[in-house]
């Protein structure tokens, strides 16, 4: 979700998610969340950072860390990467939602 802009997300009908309980109330208890996290500034942060992230975890789950097009800075941007989700994580504690 924090990838998307909000008009952009897209929830299957809760008669499509299947039988699980209360299925259909979990798109909405998402959004309830990503507005608490927006009002804490928190969405801003990680939406800095996370698209960056998760194409350097995508290059690990498919090899191209092996080819000689791989990023060269892994080491420094994983260093990077832990730092700001321990700082979204001090923010989500400070705001006592962890």
């Amino acid at each position: 979700m924090i990838e998307l802009p909000e008009e952009e997300w897209i929830f299957p009908e809760p008669e499509l998610i299947g039988n699980q309980k209360n299925s259909g109330n979990r798109c909405q208890e998402l959004k309830l969340y990503y507005e608490k996290l927006e009002d804490c500034g928190i969405v801003d942060e990680l939406r800095s950072f996370v698209k960056k992230m998760t194409d350097y975890r995508n290059g690990f789950d498919h090899a191209w860390t092996a080819k000689k097009e791989a990023f060269s800075d892994v080491e420094e941007q994983s260093s990077i990467f832990l730092e700001k989700i321990n700082k979204v994580l001090s923010k989500l504690e400070l705001n006592e939602i962890l």
